[in-house]
C-alpha cells in the first residue's frame, strides 16, 4: 500500500512539472517577488518579472496573482510560507491559477507546489 501512494505522489508530482502552459490552469514561474499587506484583511500578491500573465477569467488587472482570500485562513498561510520558502530558496514554483474568478480584479491563486 505504501508503494502505491508512494507511486501516486510521484505521478502526481512529474505531472505538476510538466504543466507549464497555464493551458489546464498550472503555471511554473521560476523569477517573482512576493508582496503582503499587514492589514485586518491580508492580501498575498506574487508578481512575476517579464513574463505574460496567465489570465482565464479575464481579469481586468492582470499585472500579477493574488492569493484567494475564499481560501481559510490556515490555506492562505500555507500557501503563503509555501511562496516565501521558494523565494528564499530561489526555486521555481507552479500556481494553480482558477480559471473562473479574480481576487482583487487579478487571476486567483487557488495552490502552490514548489518544484
Amino acid at each position: 500500500m505504501k508503494r502505491y501512494v508512494l507511486t501516486l505522489a510521484l505521478s502526481m508530482i512529474a505531472s505538476f512539472s510538466e504543466a507549464n502552459n497555464g493551458n489546464d490552469g498550472f503555471v511554473n514561474i521560476s523569477n517573482f517577488q512576493l508582496w503582503t499587506n499587514i492589514y485586518n484583511n491580508t492580501q498575498i500578491r506574487v508578481i512575476i518579472s517579464g513574463d505574460t500573465y496567465y489570465n482565464p477569467s479575464n481579469c481586468s488587472n492582470p499585472d500579477s496573482y493574488m492569493v484567494s482570500t475564499a481560501l481559510s485562513e490556515k490555506l492562505q498561510d500555507r500557501i503563503y510560507s509555501t511562496l516565501l520558502s521558494a523565494t528564499l530558496a530561489q526555486k521555481p514554483v507552479v500556481l494553480r491559477v482558477e480559471n473562473n474568478g479574480c481576487e482583487n480584479n487579478r487571476p486567483r491563486i487557488m495552490l502552490v507546489i514548489i518544484q
